[in-house]
């Protein structure tokens, strides 16, 4: 409803006016993104600090753990003992990728804008119910991961073919390269033991070859007949921050929510591609 959307904007809007920081929750997850995003942003003398936002507060599943006590005793974070006790102190909700479908349906309810760790949700079905009950309440989000953003967006579209080598087990990074890379329009997906092959219109392939886990991203870019450039990608959580903090002072995703669905439908077709012996696969 986009009366629901104008009225968290207009909520919103006295803060970010008045340069006032923005007040962060974060659920879910195993532990270590929270630690590094509440230091990043509550501790003034780390290296990469951001200014504008600061972790008010967690729900560790109603429990103080070891992770919980490190927040709340280190980073003066206040672990909530449920979600809609977190929503109520805060302008925007980070979202781990162990948070349950409930708990990101009470996030909704309380109308805030959120970030999602990627992938979005454990399956096609319950990222649709999300995206589907985001879009009715008019509740901002967008999700994404740090190996997508910084120098590899900038890469974007400026020269084919590109050649992708790295850990292939983690197909939603190898989803997420080729996505900042290409873009949306992605027809088709073979996925084998030794890699895998994408198709956008106009018959543009990407190839993704199978590399040992610690050898992390590489990116060949064929500029020419004779002259290939390599380039290493790694995770940049700084950035990712900066993109996180720029979005809940203005709900404008710096990757679209049409994006991250096909992101899914991408990975639905390698795994039934991977399950059919590496036939190709159409995205449904």
């Amino acid at each position: 409803m986009p009366e629901v959307k104008l009225l968290a904007t207009l909520f919103l809007l006295p803060l970010f006016l008045a340069g006032a920081e923005l007040r962060l929750g974060i659920i879910g997850g195993d532990g270590s993104k929270a630690i590094a995003f509440t230091h990043i942003l509550n501790d003034a003398s780390h290296a990469d600090h951001l200014s504008g936002a600061r972790v008010v507060a967690a729900y560790r599943g109603g429990r103080i753990d070891k992770i919980g006590e490190e927040l709340r005793s280190k980073w003066k974070v206040d672990v909530t003992p449920d979600v809609g006790s977190l929503c109520r102190r805060v302008d925007g909700v980070i979202i781990g990728s162990g948070a349950g479908l409930e708990q990101i349906k009470t996030v909704i309810a309380a109308g805030k804008p959120m970030y999602f760790e990627s992938p979005l949700a454990a399956n096609p079905d319950d990222a649709r119910a999300i995206i589907k009950l985001a879009k009715n309440s008019g509740n901002p989000w967008f999700s994404a991961s740090a190996i997508r953003l910084g120098e590899l967006a900038e890469m974007k579209g400026s020269y084919l073919p590109f050649v992708v080598s790295g850990p292939t087990e983690k197909v939603i990074e190898a989803a997420e390269i080729l996505y900042a890379l290409m873009g949306t329009g992605c027809e088709e997906v073979t996925f084998k033991e030794n890699g895998l092959t994408a198709r956008w219109p106009l018959d543009r392939k990407v190839t993704v070859q199978t590399a040992a886990p610690d050898h992390g991203w590489r990116i060949e870019i064929t500029r020419s007949k004779d002259s290939i450039q390599r380039k290493n990608v790694v995770p940049d959580n700084r950035t990712l921050l900066a993109e996180i903090v720029k979005f809940f002072g203005s709900s404008e995703p710096p990757v679209s929510n049409e994006e991250t669905l096909e992101i899914f439908t991408f990975l639905d077709a390698a795994q039934r591609s991977k399950a059919a012996d590496g036939s190709p696969m159409k995205l449904r």
